[in-house]
């Protein structure tokens, strides 16, 4: 089932669909790959800021995701070109 990124919650797995995510200053493709959601902080009426962490099954980034425990993260709003972003929630 397809979702907007914004609407994963804590446990989800999903599949990345089209997805380039920049880490760094530094690009890596994440089109197909696999993750958990690991951590999710939904917004507040204060800040309205969200983030969502997932881990990739894949270890493809190990290098360029060290510092990152291999997890890709989405911050919102302070990154609205990922407000589109949608995956495949496998369950």
């Amino acid at each position: 089932m397809k979702t907007n990124i914004k609407n994963l919650k804590f446990g989800d797995q999903v599949k990345f669909i089209d997805h380039h995510h920049v880490v760094f200053n530094d690009e890596i493709d994440c089109s197909n790959m696999y993750g958990s959601v690991v951590s999710v902080d939904s917004p507040t009426e204060k800040d309205k800021r969200q983030s969502i962490v997932i881990k990739l099954k894949s270890k493809k980034y190990k290098k360029e995701l060290f510092h990152f425990e291999n997890c890709v993260s989405f911050n919102f709003p302070d990154e609205e070109h990922y407000n589109d972003v949608e995956v495949n929630l496998i369950k």
